[in-house]
């Protein structure tokens, strides 16, 4: 498996776990930089 494709399928699956994480951990959605990694997340 190439470095690459390692660092593709790691961003993917922080993507798709961030909003769990974030809900999990009992932190607001309206906060400027959860709301840029959410956005950011969505994005991929």
């Amino acid at each position: 498996m190439s470095p690459t494709r390692a660092r593709v399928q790691t961003a993917v699956a922080l993507a798709v776990l961030l909003p769990a994480l974030i809900d999990a951990a009992d932190i607001p959605f309206t906060l400027p930089w959860v709301a840029a990694a959410l956005a950011t997340a969505d994005g991929l």
